[in-house]
């Protein structure tokens, strides 16, 4: 299945997306492991943490 998958960080009240990627996997816990790795090369503007967003 394809995902869609969203890296935001959160500013103020509100999310902002710095990334997004589409991910091919059989689970969602396969697409998450994935998204995980692919959130280790992105670096946390300002010191924020990258929440992660998965739709299918």
């Amino acid at each position: 299945m394809l995902y869609e998958v969203d890296f935001s960080v959160k500013v103020s009240d509100s999310f902002c997306t710095i990334h997004t990627a589409f991910v091919l996997a059989c689970s969602v816990s396969e697409c998450m492991a994935k998204a995980q790795e692919i959130k280790k090369s992105l670096e946390p503007r300002h010191g924020n943490q990258i929440f992660i967003s998965i739709e299918a």
